[in-house]
């Protein structure tokens, strides 16, 4: 608990002001607090850590569909392939 000097009617106030505790890891210090929409409090340790999650999910998802992508035109490619190969037969050309 902090105590905090206020400016009252003509005379100092003595304030009782509360510590901030990170709403995700619980502890309370840090040289820097962030406050999210949501109303939540949390420390620079925790904002940090959020971040890199979040892009780490956003890669993942940009390699996963790029993957996919991939697949996809291997398939097409390869139902190509299996259907001109039906078209003509291998073997050897018949000479004239």
């Amino acid at each position: 608990m902090l105590f905090s000097l206020l400016p009252g009617k003509g005379r100092l106030q003595l304030s009782q002001i509360d510590p901030f505790v990170c709403s995700q890891c619980r502890t309370d210090f840090t040289p820097h607090w962030k406050q999210e929409r949501s109303g939540s409090i949390l420390c620079e340790q925790c904002v940090t850590s959020n971040q890199k999650k979040a892009l780490k999910a956003e890669h993942t998802n940009r390699l996963k569909t790029a993957f996919v992508k991939a697949l996809q035109q291997e398939q097409v490619l390869l139902a190509q392939s299996a259907s001109l190969q039906a078209v003509r037969p291998l073997g050897p050309s018949p000479r004239l």
